[in-house]
């Protein structure tokens, strides 16, 4: 959780997607989200091998870089 203003660019670059600042606004913090795991899958047999991501790396080579 970081304040407001403790992340200049951080807080421009979420103020230029949202089309809004809560900068002038009371009692708002950024939640940075990092995934450690990344999974896909339709059912439960599937989940074997679907580890798509795992602290923030690909596991496969055929995804993008982040």
């Amino acid at each position: 959780m970081l304040g407001i203003d403790e992340n200049p660019a951080l807080a421009e670059s979420y103020a230029a997607q949202a089309d809004w600042d809560p900068r002038g606004s009371v009692g708002y913090v950024f939640l940075v989200l990092r995934p450690h795991r990344v999974q896909a899958w339709r059912e439960v047999n599937e989940m074997t091998g679907r580890t798509l991501m795992r602290d923030g790396t690909w596991t496969e080579r055929h995804h993008p870089t982040p």
